[in-house]
């Protein structure tokens, strides 16, 4: 009788462990809120959290949430290269977005959450580099000025280069107090400088939904067209696509629906990028996948990187590298 009840519980652990692990990555979402208690993973939907006035919990690492996971990045001579060989770029944070400089500077923002560091916990954070993504300087917390009283703190960064070398930040806030039931919008910021990343000016809310939350945001300039992506749909198997002429107001144009993409794999949570002929998605799951699309609306056949991982981002360095960062799964 108890070898029968030993080979039955341990079934059933066996079941469980592999329904967490199918659902694993379709389920990771933007660092939205860390709750003050620690209980929501790194892309879950936001529960009890605070603006950004008030600070996340300072017992950081004390449970569960985004610090749990770290970046990695992989670097190739191709783009189906990505992911062969990867190594640890950023611990303890998420939602990465790379951009590159007009002056070749690699420009890379995230949702950081060092640890003993109350300061700067939570925080939007920018490492560089000036040799193609071989060396990295240390992260530096970014700060929005003008951004409306009361609001929660950014969150969820993405950068664009602007033609006159400034970087726009656009990125994930919302005017109600954080919690159950809080709808989130998306904003943008302008750098003040184009040799200075790290210092934004709020220039106002560029995308809000009348049926769904507009967050973690994808972005590119395609032909003098402004294109961001939000997931959207249940399990995010879809995207919200809106559009803009100035790149700070966006208006919806269609939403998306991918079919060929596993829903219990992968998502849109991702990022859009430049390319020779058009722009592209990259979106996270199991495994990371990418589609390009030469107008905006009709996209290429997805195709598959060779590494699981959630929300990544992908850029190409001056010298022609291809550059993939992304969340790992739980480390700690």
């Amino acid at each position: 009788m108890h070898k029968f009840l030993v080979i039955a519980v341990g079934a059933v652990l066996l079941i469980a462990l592999g329904m967490a692990i199918q659902s694993g990555w379709s389920s990771m979402r933007s660092t939205t809120e860390t709750n003050t208690v620690a209980t929501v993973s790194q892309n879950s939907t936001p529960s009890t959290a605070t603006t950004n006035k008030q600070p996340v919990s300072k017992k950081q690492g004390s449970g569960q949430g985004p610090w749990q996971r770290d970046l990695k990045i992989s670097t190739a001579t191709t783009m189906a290269g990505l992911g062969q060989q990867v190594t640890t770029f950023e611990e303890r944070s998420g939602v990465p977005s790379l951009t590159v400089g007009t002056d070749g500077t690699l420009y890379a923002a995230f949702q950081w959450f060092p640890e003993n560091d109350n300061s700067n916990f939570d925080k939007v954070a920018i490492k560089t580099s000036t040799d193609n993504g071989l060396t990295w300087s240390e992260p530096t917390p970014i700060n929005v000025s003008g951004l409306p009283e009361g609001y929660q703190r950014p969150f969820d960064p993405t950068l664009v280069t602007l033609a006159d070398g400034r970087l726009r930040l656009y990125f994930t806030s919302s005017p109600e107090q954080q919690g159950p039931g809080t709808s989130r919008q998306t904003y943008s910021a302008v750098s003040l400088d184009s040799n200075y990343a790290f210092e934004y000016e709020y220039e106002g809310l560029s995308l809000s939904l009348a049926t769904d939350q507009a967050y973690d945001s994808g972005v590119a300039l395609l032909d003098n067209v402004w294109h961001m992506f939000t997931p959207g749909g249940e399990e995010f198997v879809g995207a919200n696509h809106a559009t803009s002429t100035d790149g700070v107001a966006f208006t919806l144009v269609d939403q998306i629906t991918n079919p060929a993409i596993d829903d219990k794999k992968q998502s849109w949570i991702g990022n859009l990028f430049g390319g020779n002929d058009g722009i592209g998605f990259v979106g996270g799951g199991s495994p990371i996948w990418y589609m390009t699309t030469s107008d905006g609306t009709t996209w290429s056949a997805i195709k598959n990187l060779a590494v699981n991982g959630g929300d990544p981002t992908v850029a190409r360095a001056l010298d022609g590298t291809y550059l993939l960062i992304f969340v790992s799964e739980t480390v700690r």
